[in-house]
């Protein structure tokens, strides 16, 4: 008997909060509102003298004055919970909604190298949260003596940077896009070809509980070309806690607890002399034996990207295999670029916390890649394109018109992977946070669904994915082998709206001409959605579970396809080439689109305009072995036929 293979992927949902800390920010804000009305600071307002230097770097940006009021009533009463107006436009503005958090774990002086001395610096404010009304967002704001360091993500699916401008006292708030092209990244980090496997990718129940248990413990190291550009040990304290601050925010936001150790400062030329990122993590390695914490970066301006020693640095007895170089970017042109400096953190140390990059031949359950922003993929798969939404941490979307939508976090799989590693540390603790009411009104935790549906006589051509608001998959099946089979696919989903398609690849659905097949959605014992599988190609419906809204909707889908009056065949089976031919006519008949898929529904080929006059090659070499599916399409009049490629 072939070997059923189907996988599932659930997203975490938010467990009770009765016996954990609270940690993305969205909880942290709701919790905080139930207690008590926001401190309302005032922390920017206009700038006396504009900087014509902005204008050839930004088309759209804010240049503001920092108001010293607001900075002294935070950083002499330290409010817990804050709301801060912040202008992007001359035309809009946003709210912030933040919490105060303790991010170090244990002492705020730093450690001075060479001297190896512990010295005092100025201590910042350090706040997260969200965008005031939107909690599918991100923020976080760091308050310093002279300056403010800040984030806010998922705004028009972007980041807003809030910092100083260079050798200014005025400053920016910014959409980042408008630079990204201007930021070369590239991570070192080799790709070893281990896809992981199914329970790499999901958070069982047993272990969701322990999401924000154990706690990772940064240490962060900085060469002495960042002391050099910023002039003192507490300027470079405050630029790398106030980015450490959104780094940290960003895996709260994916349920991972995570502290800063101190911070190691080189004020005088270091060992770390490498121009490479590779000699820079190994010199990084061979001089710093000893450290606190369980994972390490070395932050430098050399470079141009990063590097991590692998992929299992949590708990490895070999330090080296939890270590890591970051190459940051302080400012382009005047301007700062914290959210490119905290994207490469948090990459670097999402590898050796387990990720690999997105566009890595390893997810899925089948190895294939989330997305293909590099243009390519590290193994032999498909380019699966480029997400709509934006990107994640572990891709390389920055370099594409999608861009990097940090408040998107790891995703689901890398996600789930990083959160499986933290869970399963052996040697990891917990790092205390803030704790949650007594008897909170909670956000509320994942709600039981299940995904059913009963395949036809050709269960190979049956695939779904279920999707999130945000684009990601959530729940998904393909490569079905058995007929007139009864599926359950359960999963356990944060309250919101879900889309859930069904495809068959022959185009005729999976009912009624060859079987009774049919679909189903239930929310715990409530069956939510029920229809037969009369359809084309696919059927997309949309389902609210948030306990009020019981909305379901059918939104595209065809029960019946027109016939398409052409023949044409293929050379099957076939190799490197894919040959199609038409029947001779009378008349010559042109064809609107042509698209080959291959049998979880993902296109390989498409091309619009086709004669029947010509004899049609495609270039295969790169298709995996298996069946395709060659659809013709005409203003609505379809036919499919199967093709083998040996």
């Amino acid at each position: 008997m072939t070997k059923y293979y189907f996988i599932l992927l659930a997203f975490i949902g938010l467990a009770s909060m009765q016996s954990q800390e609270l940690l993305r920010p969205v909880e942290l804000v709701h919790s905080a509102v139930k207690e008590t009305d926001p401190v309302k600071v005032k922390l920017f307002k206009k700038a006396e003298k504009q900087t014509s230097e902005l204008k050839g770097v930004l088309t759209d940006f804010m240049e503001v004055a920092y108001d010293m009021d607001g900075k002294k009533q935070i950083k002499e009463n330290q409010p817990e919970f804050i709301e801060v107006d912040v202008p992007i436009s001359p035309s809009e503005t946003i709210s912030l909604q933040l919490v105060k958090v303790d991010i170090y774990d244990g002492s705020r002086q730093v450690q001075v190298f060479p001297e190896n001395k512990m010295v005092d610096v100025e201590v910042g404010v350090h706040y997260r949260g969200i965008v005031k009304g939107k909690p599918e967002t991100i923020a976080a704001l760091s308050v310093f003596e002279d300056e403010l360091i800040g984030l806010a993500s998922g705004i028009y699916g972007s980041n807003v940077v809030i910092g100083k401008l260079e050798g200014r006292t005025n400053h920016v708030i910014y959409i980042d896009q408008q630079i990204a092209k201007h930021q070369k990244f590239e991570c070192a980090v080799p790709d070893d070809n281990v896809a992981y496997s199914d329970e790499d990718l999901k958070i069982s129940t047993d272990t969701e509980s322990r999401a924000t248990s154990n706690c990772v413990r940064f240490y962060i190291e900085t060469n002495y070309d960042i002391y050099r550009n910023k002039g003192s040990e507490s300027a470079v304290s405050n630029f790398a806690t106030a980015v450490l601050n959104q780094v940290m925010t960003l895996y709260a936001n994916d349920n991972i607890s995570t502290k800063l150790m101190p911070l190691g400062i080189w004020t005088q030329p270091s060992p770390y002399t490498a121009s490479g990122t590779l000699d820079l993590m190994r010199q990084f390695q061979n001089y710093r034996t000893n450290w606190n914490g369980d994972l390490a970066q070395l932050l430098g301006f050399s470079g141009g990207g990063g590097i991590a020693n692998g992929f299992n640095g949590i708990c490895n007895p070999n330090r080296w295999e939890s270590m890591s170089y970051s190459g940051i970017n302080a400012y382009y042109n005047i301007v700062p670029t914290y959210s490119w400096t905290v994207q490469v953190i948090a990459h670097e140390y999402g590898h050796i916390m387990g990720s690999r990059h997105t566009h890595a031949c390893v997810w899925n359950g089948n190895g294939t890649a989330i997305d293909s922003c590099s243009g390519f993929t590290e193994g032999n798969c498909y380019l699966p394109g480029v997400p709509s939404g934006g990107g994640t941490i572990m891709s390389y979307c920055h370099q594409t018109s999608a861009g990097m939508n940090l408040s998107l976090g790891f995703g689901v799989q890398p996600g789930n992977v990083l959160r499986n590693r933290v869970n399963n540390g052996s040697c990891l603790s917990s790092c205390g946070g803030v704790e949650p009411d007594p008897d909170p009104d909670p956000v509320p935790s994942c709600i039981d669904t299940s995904v059913v549906f009963k395949t036809d006589n050709y269960p190979g051509e049956t695939s779904f994915n279920l999707k999130n608001d945000r684009g990601e998959i959530v729940a998904y099946g393909y490569n079905i082998q058995w007929s007139n089979y009864r599926y359950t696919v359960s999963q356990c989903l944060p309250p919101g709206c879900y889309t859930l398609t069904f495809y068959d690849t022959y185009g005729d659905g999976f009912c009624c001409s060859y079987g009774n097949g049919y679909m189903q959605f239930y929310e715990g014992n409530t069956i939510r959605y029920n229809r037969w599988a009369n359809f084309g190609r696919s059927i997309s419906t949309r389902i609210c579970i948030d306990n009020t809204s019981k909305s379901v909707q059918d939104i595209e889908y065809k029960d019946e396809i027109p016939p398409f009056t052409t023949e044409f065949a293929a050379i099957s089976p076939f190799s490197e080439s894919l040959v199609i031919k038409f029947e001779e006519t009378k008349e010559v008949v042109n064809v609107k689109n042509m698209k080959v898929y291959d049998l979880k529904g993902n296109e390989v080929y498409s091309q619009d305009n086709v004669s029947s006059k010509d004899l049609i090659s495609i270039n295969s070499s790169t298709w995996m072995p298996g069946v395709y599916i060659v659809n013709m399409n005409n203003d609505g009049q379809q036919k499919s036929i199967k093709v083998i490629k040996k």
